[in-house]
């Protein structure tokens, strides 16, 4: 089992790395980076283990209170992240 990033879901990572370091600095960009690589070892051993959406094909794990990673499953098994989104922006999920 593979994870595979989509292009969008780099973007928004590396958008809110961006603005995670602009506002409270390295530290908190390094919690960030070990909650997503946390969540990612996890959801590999488990691959169901974040909701799935009831309309949508995805999951929605939370990484913190502020972030949560939309991903997929596909069909060879592999963990496709979708993206990353702020929990109080406007979103499908």
């Amino acid at each position: 089992m593979r994870i595979i990033w989509s292009v969008l879901s780099e973007k928004s990572y590396l958008n809110i790395i961006e603005q995670l370091f602009d506002k409270w600095g390295i530290q908190i960009v390094e919690k960030f980076e070990l909650q997503v690589n946390e969540l990612l070892k996890n959801i590999k051993n488990h691959n169901h283990i974040c909701p799935k959406s009831i309309v949508l094909d995805l999951h929605k794990c939370v990484v913190n209170k502020h972030i949560s990673l939309i991903y997929r499953v596909s069909k060879k098994g592999n963990i496709e992240i979708v993206l990353l989104i702020f929990n109080q922006s406007q979103h499908i999920f």
